[in-house]
């Protein structure tokens, strides 16, 4: 049988109170996170020359959203009265066919 870690109960689960990550999240991962926040100024400038004069059209459509969502955000998703009725179909509230 396999040690449980001091965090787990028999079952498995983290027991109530203890920390399933008493370390908390890595340092790495900030590190990489402010190193590549470093690099913002010069990766725009990289996708303001692939949208202004890139060799393919999917390379300048892909490089104008970046700059476009960093910009402004991304747009937001919205759904017509066709799409609930098939969400809502979907997720067993209501029937397609009802009232129709």
């Amino acid at each position: 049988m396999v040690d449980q870690p001091e965090n787990r109960s028999q079952s498995g689960r983290f027991v109530k109170g203890v920390s399933g990550n008493p370390g908390g999240r890595p340092k790495s991962i900030e590190e990489i996170r402010d190193l590549a926040r470093s690099y913002t100024a010069e990766a725009m400038q990289s996708l303001l020359r692939i949208a202004t004069s890139g060799k393919s059209e999917s390379a300048v459509v892909a490089a104008s959203n970046a700059i476009l969502d960093r910009g402004w955000g991304k747009a937001p998703v919205t759904f017509g009265d066709d799409d609930r009725k098939m969400i809502r179909s979907m997720l067993g509230y209501v029937d397609l066919n009802d009232g129709q």
